[in-house]
């Protein structure tokens, strides 16, 4: 015999993502009729700061969500050689660190690319610069810098998402 608490349940998850509306790239229509827009935000618009910053340039009146990648490479010049990669847009961040890991050396003189990504959800009236930062340790960094990907997202419809605590009975 099948539990009447389980059916409802099943027919409430069934619904929920019936009613889902599918994403779309762009803002809501609220920030589009603000004048907002979710532009491509293309090679031409970064560029390479130093070997450890590249910057890419996010136009005024920009809304929408972003999916940001960025690859490093260096080269060991000593044994337990570290990298990290830290993506910056505004005042939120990401950070990537690639440790030495014992079952994996690299080796000196060997070159190697770490790769990272982050998404955000971008809503700016004024430019803003997104950056990847790049850092080593015992190994020397491409001269060529990191190199900096920026990705239009469809939107989801959520924001954000906070756990909560609830005190149990």
């Amino acid at each position: 015999m099948r539990s009447p608490i389980l059916i409802p349940a099943a027919l409430l998850v069934a619904s929920a993502a019936v009613a889902q509306p599918a994403p779309t790239v762009g803002p809501p229509k609220v920030f589009q009729q603000a004048g907002y827009a979710q532009p491509e935000i293309g090679p031409g618009s970064c560029k390479t700061v130093n070997a450890g910053e590249t910057q890419c340039a996010v136009p005024a009146m920009t809304a929408g969500v972003y999916l940001v990648r960025a690859d490093a490479t260096s080269t060991a010049q000593a044994a337990g050689a570290v990298q990290q990669i830290t993506l910056v847009a505004g005042d939120q961040s990401c950070t990537s660190t690639r440790s030495p890991d014992p079952k994996a050396p690299w080796a000196v003189g060997q070159k190697r690319t770490l790769r990272s990504a982050c998404v955000f959800t971008i809503l700016t009236d004024a430019p803003l610069a997104i950056t990847a930062v790049y850092l080593d340790a015992k190994a020397t960094k491409d001269p060529s810098g990191p190199v900096l990907a920026v990705t239009r997202a469809p939107w989801t419809g959520v924001l954000g998402a906070i756990p909560v605590s609830v005190k149990q009975p």
